[in-house]
């Protein structure tokens, strides 16, 4: 049902989605970035997509929590990229994920909260915790 691809060539055209795993594992103190190389080194993949109408949802973690911690949060690096796009970025959980997925204009951006919040992570199947057969399925109808 998903495709993986080594080039991305031909497969990307406005309106598609990508899922990108980027390393936005960052040193954050009291909610502030100390050091955005990891997200600068990130900008030139987003915005090729982004200037091909490809709309992304990036994957990350930061620091290896075994359960939700709020000092673990991605929240300042979505605001730190938005800065740096110069876009909005939205930013969400994997259960709020699949409704602003269904619902994205051609190129806007998605950070998941840290992926290491959730026990499927470790498992390495980032795609299934994302995208259900049933969500695939209720996206690719609302897209028509």
């Amino acid at each position: 049902m998903y495709t993986r691809v080594d080039g991305l060539g031909e497969l990307l055209s406005k309106g598609k989605v990508a899922v990108v795993r980027v390393d936005f594992n960052v040193p954050i103190k009291n909610g502030e970035i100390l050091d955005d190389t990891r997200i600068r080194a990130s900008l030139e993949t987003i915005n090729f997509l982004l200037q091909k109408g490809v709309s992304v949802v990036l994957v990350s973690h930061l620091g290896r929590p075994k359960k939700v911690d709020r000092d673990k949060t991605l929240r300042p690096v979505a605001d730190r990229l938005a800065q740096l796009l110069g876009k909005e970025v939205l930013f969400s959980d994997l259960e709020e994920a699949r409704e602003k997925v269904a619902n994205f204009y051609p190129a806007s951006v998605l950070l998941l909260e840290n992926i290491r919040f959730y026990p499927g992570e470790t498992k390495g199947d980032i795609t299934h915790l994302l995208f259900s057969k049933e969500s695939v399925g209720k996206i690719l109808r609302k897209k028509g």
